[in-house]
């Protein structure tokens, strides 16, 4: 895709981009499967494929929120869905505010011990069906 490119045509010369992931998955809380959370873990896009999936390459983001129903017929109706959509929008923009701020300033970080110039950028955002609605 032209994304990386249009990326780098748009920040400043001597600038690097950070692309930042984020993706959620349920997880599963109890040995019977009835309780289950919604995390939001980030990453970023430039660390190394053979570091990528360690531990210590993502960190917690947060959690989505997520409704319960009484029965399943109330989990199939229009207004549910409608309710667990605009839930999961509003958490999602709640959640991704103090990133959308930072992404519109740069940052200098030092790496290997010389200042670095950044742009941290929403690249992805990777989530199942339910999760997102």
């Amino acid at each position: 895709s032209n994304w990386w490119k249009n990326v780098e045509q748009e920040i400043p010369i001597g600038a690097y981009a950070i692309p930042i992931i984020l993706y959620a998955n349920a997880t599963l809380c109890d040995h019977l499967g009835k309780t289950s959370r919604h995390p939001i873990f980030m990453t970023l896009g430039n660390i190394p494929l053979t570091h990528h999936n360690k531990t210590d390459a993502k960190i917690l983001f947060g959690y989505i929120p997520s409704l319960e129903s009484y029965n399943v017929s109330e989990k199939q109706s229009t207004q549910y869905r409608i309710a667990a959509r605009k839930l999961f929008h509003c958490a999602l923009a709640t959640i991704l505010k103090p990133l959308r701020i930072l992404s519109n300033n740069s940052i200098h970080l030092y790496v290997n011990g010389s200042l670095k110039w950044f742009y941290p950028l929403l690249a992805l955002i990777i989530s199942d069906w339910p999760e997102a609605c």
